[in-house]
């Protein structure tokens, strides 16, 4: 759980050349923010969380996911609804 609220304080600059996923695709569907996260950290991948409010990373669902290959960095976009656990 910890880990999963470290996650949530990131903003990122999004360089040149990066590549852009909606959650709607296969390998996104049906997980998560929290799931998502972790998955990706276990490949290997520096994981930034963007949330449009600040509640803890339970509370949010995935709006966007963009890989950045020169970084191996994955931004992940979240919206929040404090309260929801979804």
């Amino acid at each position: 759980m910890a880990a999963a609220s470290a996650a949530l304080a990131c903003v990122a600059v999004i360089p040149a050349g990066v590549a852009g996923a909606q959650p709607d695709d296969e390998e996104n569907a049906d997980q998560s923010a929290v799931e998502l996260v972790e998955e990706l950290r276990s490949k290997g991948s520096n994981v930034e969380v963007r949330a449009d409010q600040e509640a803890p990373l339970e509370e949010c669902d995935v709006a966007n996911v963009t890989e950045v290959a020169e970084s191996n960095t994955v931004i992940v976009d979240v919206t929040c609804t404090p309260g929801y656990q979804g």
